[in-house]
């Protein structure tokens, strides 16, 4: 099985008051989906692009108050490229719409104030493109697809796949369908049935985590290749623009912070220092600036990364020196050293560190590294990218900081 398309997520809800976090525990991953009807239409569009219309029926059991929802996430990506996910419509078996929201890639279905009972069904429909690829091994564009995921936390019973290809497409098959069953990597085929143009595949239970792919051969050349669009050209170029401009900011604020404590900072010593807040307990400064800031942007002040630098060097994890003055036309530089063993420190804090060190394993103490190498750093800005999707499922995995939800 390839990357999971679709997984089954519980999410929560940060509690404010008196400074302390609410902590769920109890699971709401014990209800079956009693039935799960994925179809399928593949075609071209004008410029032969492929094209996929999916209509996902899925009826669930739920028991009595634990559940709101279900809340599929969706992978809009496909051989690393965009395939321009859009929903069409979030329905029950009646038409009538249903509510829902979106948490990233996760589409929430429910009211967050209302439990749901008994069986009930969600029809959820979308739509794809450049969902194929030619493959240099066999010599032939293929429709490789995991139809239901891999990712999903509760068993499944009548699973019903269907495969529509157009009239167009059916003179250009190649090859047999095929059809695996199982775990992420399974290599377990499942029965599959091809008749004139309709594929159809028939699992009576899959236990949880496994999911169903199917691949479908085409003559080579039968689709275009993937090709930006000047919209994913643009948002490219912004998303570059922004990670250019953080890169730059975080040594500045670094030298800001550090300028103005050796300007004010020794009389601000002699001075009492009233509390006025506790921090969480076992979590760390940007897991606490994180889920502020997720919940309540505007409390958030300066950069989560650079407090984050400056809590390891109050706790004597790291010294940060500065190498050389800044002048009239450049800023001061400055680097940092590990002057203790990172291995207590908690994944987050170590993976800031790491993927400044540019480091598959945790830097040793007496390494140093020069801040300017960060700037204008493309390696380091791909290392940083997913940063705050790691902070958000160590948030809601390890940390239990939310409340479960659908």
């Amino acid at each position: 099985m390839k990357r999971f398309l679709l997984g089954l997520l519980t999410v929560g809800l940060l509690l404010a008051g008196s400074g302390k976090m609410a902590f769920a525990t109890r699971s709401t991953d014990n209800f079956t989906i009693t039935k799960f009807d994925a179809e399928y239409s593949l075609s071209r569009d004008s410029d032969n692009r492929s094209k996929l219309e999916t209509t996902w029926r899925i009826t669930a059991n739920f028991p009595p108050n634990q559940n709101r929802g279900i809340a599929p996430v969706f992978v809009k990506k496909y051989d690393n490229h965009s395939t321009n996910f859009s929903l069409q419509s979030v329905t029950d078996e009646n038409g009538t719409s249903l509510e829902y929201s979106w948490n990233d890639d996760e589409l929430r279905i429910g009211n967050k104030n209302t439990y749901v009972e008994g069986e009930k069904t969600y029809i959820i429909k979308f739509t794809q493109r450049d969902v194929t690829k030619n493959y240099g091994d066999t010599g032939r564009d293929e429709f490789y697809w995991d139809v239901i995921g891999d990712e999903w936390r509760v068993p499944m019973e009548n699973v019903q796949i269907s495969v529509k290809l157009d009239e167009s497409l059916v003179a250009a098959r190649q090859g047999k369908a095929f059809c695996y069953v199982g775990s992420r990597g399974s290599t377990t085929q499942c029965d599959l049935t091809e008749d004139k143009g309709w594929i159809a595949v028939k699992i009576d239970k899959l236990s949880r985590r496994q999911g169903v792919t199917v691949a479908v051969g085409f003559k080579s050349g039968t689709f275009s290749g993937y090709h930006e669009t000047l919209m994913e050209k643009l948002i490219g170029i912004w998303n570059l623009m922004q990670i250019l401009a953080y890169t730059i900011a975080t040594p500045l604020a670094i030298f800001l912070i550090i300028r103005y404590m050796r300007l004010v900072g020794r009389e601000k010593e002699l001075k009492p220092i009233p509390p006025e807040y506790l921090p969480p307990e076992d979590i760390s400064v940007l897991m606490s600036t994180y889920v502020l800031k997720k919940y309540d942007p505007f409390k958030v002040k300066g950069l989560p990364k650079v407090a984050q630098l400056l809590d390891l060097a109050v706790r004597h994890y790291i010294k940060i020196y500065e190498v050389k003055k800044s002048s009239l036309f450049s800023g001061a530089q400055y680097e940092i050293e590990i002057i203790k063993d990172l291995q207590e420190l908690k994944a987050e804090e170590i993976e800031i560190i790491q993927d400044m060190f540019d480091s598959p394993s945790i830097p040793k103490p007496g390494q140093r590294l020069n801040l300017k190498n960060l700037q204008n750093n493309i390696k380091y800005m791909t290392r940083t990218r997913d940063d705050d999707k790691n902070l958000e499922t160590l948030a809601r995995e390890k940390y239990g900081l939310c409340e479960q939800n659908p």
